[in-house]
């Protein structure tokens, strides 16, 4: 039996090392390696309390490599990318990049391998809320006296940011108000330049404050009637059944009381002159010098005409 084996050994050695090499060659074939490059958020952990991220950069580019189907996968979310702040002090500090990375895959590398950081102790301002208002009240209709609660907040981040706000400030959007503006906003802070401040160190206390605007009249209202009058007639034959028209009263405002008091209706003219069908209209409003509506500037106008009966 040992002659058996011994016989044509070193063909026996080849042959299994051919079967091996087959095997591999047919396993990359059907399962290549890829390598892959994805930008990865860059992290910050271990920061001691009291301390504040000022500045870092905010993506590193991380190659990696795996059999195909694996790295096809892989997502940004399955990759972590971060720097150990253990060790990190006030001021500028340069520090590696760690990666972890899932089941399956190697890294081949990371871009950059160290970055700067900046580190800055918390500190604090506090600063009064003001209103930007963009918009106006609808026509007739004035603000009257803001008010926030509160009208002060803490503003809590790097102290070479908190050094460059110039304002906090809440935006109200106003677009035909009628009625008081109640609203709970955030509020945003802005720098020297008049751009938003964003940063994910820089945190406000409270995060959004109560607006209250009241709007109120500019002048005094009063709602008249409409009516009409029919100039003219339809053609021979024919007849006005109904008239309808829409609104039927308006809303009307004057500086003067005593020119609003005076005003009991408002008159419009509708032509139906040689109509022999039903007619459909807006006609103008046309108020005496001194008044206003706050509504509708036309009135809409339905007749219905048909032959005589």
């Amino acid at each position: 039996m040992l002659q058996y084996f011994r016989t044509n050994l070193k063909y026996r050695i080849i042959a299994i090392f051919l079967a091996i090499g087959i095997w591999f060659f047919v396993f990359e074939e059907k399962n290549p390696t890829r390598e892959s490059v994805v930008n990865v958020p860059l992290e910050a952990r271990g920061l001691e309390q009291g301390l504040v991220i000022a500045s870092k950069p905010a993506s590193v580019n991380v190659r990696f490599q795996g059999r195909k189907p694996i790295v096809d996968g892989v997502t940004t979310r399955d990759i972590k990318a971060y720097v150990k702040m253990t060790t990190a002090h006030v001021g500028d500090n340069t520090l590696p990049v760690y990666i972890d990375l899932p089941q399956g895959v190697k890294l081949v590398g990371v871009e950059p391998t160290y970055v700067d950081v900046k580190v800055d102790s918390i500190t604090s301002v506090q600063l009064p809320v003001v209103i930007k208002i963009t918009g106006t009240p609808a026509h007739g209709f004035k603000l009257g006296k803001p008010q926030l609660s509160p009208d002060q907040i803490m503003v809590l981040g790097p102290r070479n940011v908190l050094e460059d706000i110039e304002k906090a400030y809440v935006d109200v959007r106003l677009s035909g108000a009628k009625e008081d503006y109640i609203k709970s906003l955030p509020v945003k802070l802005e720098d020297r330049l008049g751009s938003q401040i964003y940063h994910e160190w820089v945190k406000t206390r409270p995060e959004a404050v109560e607006v209250f605007m009241p709007v109120i009249g500019d002048n005094p209202t009063r709602t008249v009637p409409v009516t009409y009058e029919l100039k003219g007639k339809p053609a021979k034959g024919y007849e006005v059944k109904n008239v309808d028209i829409y609104p039927k009263v308006v809303e009307i405002s004057s500086q003067s009381q005593e020119l609003l008091q005076k005003v009991n209706y408002i008159p419009i003219e509708i032509s139906v002159a040689g109509s022999k069908e039903s007619l459909e209209m807006e006609v103008p409003l046309e108020l005496p010098e001194g008044l206003t509506t706050t509504g509708k500037q036309n009135i809409k106008a339905f007749i219905t005409i048909e032959p005589k009966g």
